[in-house]
């Protein structure tokens, strides 16, 4: 029987090294276990298993000069300290469409980031009453002399906007990822922008003009960026369209540079803005809409769309439109009800979140519970946080090679996940103390990234029909769930003028939501991250079955393996077949 059609592959390991030291040379002897599998064909009968065999193996034997171990081992960090560096060479070579949407993402986050940023000085610089504003005490608005009206008024207008902007993003979210989806990522990331664009423009114009109230406008500004906001899911599209699957976290993680370089950049832009009291915001959303507009531009001349199969509309009457939009829109619930691990992801996430309402009450808690003044949690944060972001970005870089391989990606989302299971509950005693905070967070920011090896899980798990969904879906809960949980903590969970124990309830309920946020996770990555490795194995009355041509054989997946242990030359056999295996593809 031929089984030239067939494949092997060879396993060994070293299982003892001795050394005998002859004058100014070592001899080093080792005993090596040799693993051999051969996946047949499917048509190879039982007897050329049979006829397959291992010749002896002898134990090796090499030399090498008496002082050179310690040479051997430091050539060997230097190698390592190379393909390092080779591979974040590596890490940005990346497809040239790739980078056109990366120089796109740029500057659209500065006028994201920004805009949101800049919410809170805009509405107070709209706030208008009697009292004359006065030159020597800064208020914060161009008609209004009085401080404590300006900022309770601009608190509630953005407590509106915020909110109305959360609930927008979460029901155009799935749609927005349902179009993406079938009609392209240019189209929708284009839509982004122009609503971006016009949002900007509508400010301008609400800054410029008394005859509307100024809320009114605002209100429908930030009711289109709502709706039209879409950066997120495209972008990760498109990076899950142009790279296969194994390629994808250094795409995840250059998207991730590029993210937090913008966002770096224009926080430093929003402080200065802040420091040097500037007021004038109609110039900035003017400059916003220009730079938008040119966004634009770039994006339809410059760059191409990634999905290769577009819908297509074969009804062109009223009643075909009307079924393909609604089986378009509906595309993304269809997912959720068909695919499990969407499920948990998404019941993931929002435990997740309602657990991250806690942050929205942190400084608060510090002021009343632990003593601390207005901005000095800020003060304590701010610079954690940012070692964190930078942290996590170079690391992340230099893990991709490492993060890879799906053992050592499992490995990482174990060890994160425990160690930051163990951070919450030290974080638990906050209450008596402020160490029992701020060492587990400093502690966390030391943790390197994990080279795109979530962001890459999430989106092997979807054809490139379905990213934009999937995506879309994630960031619906995001929104409503994190406006939620604010709510909730507010309201329930946090009382200001509680000490002691009865002060750990927002903690406590942030830990159980976490801690089962982290079950959910390890419990996603154990089933469906480990699913590529299970090799389900078949008895030797099994393989005799197959050969004969039984029913079992119609399955064209089945690869049927021989195993051969060797150890020092010699065949390990267990029994007649010695240890034949069938695997199952």
């Amino acid at each position: 029987m031929d089984i030239s059609r067939s494949r092997c592959r060879l396993d060994w390991s070293v299982e003892s090294v001795g050394m005998a030291r002859d004058g100014p040379m070592a001899t080093f002897a080792c005993a090596m276990s040799v693993k051999v599998s051969v996946g047949l064909h499917p048509a190879t009968s039982i007897s050329a298993i049979k006829r397959a065999t291992l010749r002896p193996f002898t134990p090796c034997q090499f030399s090498l000069p008496t002082g050179g171990i310690s040479e051997v081992m430091f050539r060997s960090l230097r190698l390592k300290v190379a393909s390092g560096i080779a591979s974040l060479r590596d890490l940005y070579v990346l497809p040239p469409t790739l980078w056109i949407a990366f120089a796109i993402y740029f500057p659209l986050g500065f006028i994201n980031v920004s805009s949101i940023k800049l919410y809170l000085p805009l509405l107070r610089s709209l706030v208008a009453c009697d009292v004359p504003v006065s030159d020597g005490e800064y208020s914060g608005s161009l008609h209004c002399g009085d401080r404590n009206l300006v900022i309770s008024v601009a608190l509630q207008q953005e407590a509106w906007l915020v909110a109305l902007k959360l609930l927008c993003r979460m029901l155009s979210g799935p749609l927005l990822g349902a179009l993406c989806d079938t009609h392209g990522r240019k189209p929708v990331l284009m839509l982004s922008i122009g609503g971006i664009t016009m949002a900007s423009w509508l400010m301008m114009m609400a800054c410029m003009q008394t005859a509307i109230p100024p809320i009114m406008i605002l209100t429908g500004a930030l009711a289109l960026q709502g709706c039209t906001t879409a950066f997120s899911l495209c972008f990760k599209a498109m990076i899950a369209d142009q790279l296969e699957t194994g390629q994808r976290a250094k795409g995840f993680v250059v998207l991730n540079h590029v993210d937090v370089l913008s966002r770096g950049l224009t926080l430093c832009f929003v402080i200065w803005i802040q420091k040097i009291q500037f007021m004038h915001f109609d110039v900035l959303c003017l400059l916003a809409g220009m730079l938008g507009l040119v966004i634009l531009l770039v994006c339809y001349f410059q760059l191409e769309e990634t999905l290769p199969n577009q819908g297509t509309i074969l009804d062109t009457s009223v009643s075909g439109l009307l079924r393909s939009s609604f089986k378009e829109l509906s595309s993304p619930f269809e997912l959720l009800r068909s695919s499990r691990f969407l499920q948990i992801r998404l019941a993931q996430m929002l435990l997740l979140q309602l657990g991250n309402g806690w942050e929205s009450v942190l400084d608060s808690f510090m002021i009343s519970t632990l003593g601390w003044g207005p901005g000095d949690w800020d003060l304590v944060n701010v610079p954690i946080s940012s070692f964190r972001e930078f942290w996590g970005m170079a690391t992340s870089g230099l893990m991709v090679q490492w993060a890879r391989n799906p053992r050592n990606s499992f490995w990482y989302q174990q060890a994160s996940l425990g160690f930051g299971s163990a951070m919450l509950l030290i974080q638990t005693f906050a209450p008596f103390g402020a160490a029992f905070l701020l060492v587990p967070r400093c502690l966390l920011a030391f943790c390197p990234g994990d080279g795109g090896s979530d962001a890459a899980f999430f989106s092997s798990q979807f054809p490139p029909q379905a990213q934009a969904s999937a995506n879309g879906l994630l960031t619906a809960v995001d929104n409503i769930v994190s406006g939620v949980a604010r709510w909730l903590f507010a309201r329930f969970f946090f009382d200001p003028s509680t000490k002691g124990w009865p002060a750990v309830l927002p903690l406590a309920v942030r830990t159980v939501c976490t801690l089962l946020s982290n079950a959910l996770a390890l419990y996603a990555w154990w089933i469906y991250g480990r699913r590529s490795r299970r090799t389900p194995t078949w008895s030797t009355h099994d393989i005799l079955q197959v050969s004969k041509g039984s029913p079992a054989t119609a399955c064209r997946g089945d690869r049927r393996e021989h195993q051969h242990h060797v150890t020092s030359g010699r065949a390990r056999r267990a029994g007649h077949l010695k240890d034949v295996k069938v695997r199952r593809c």
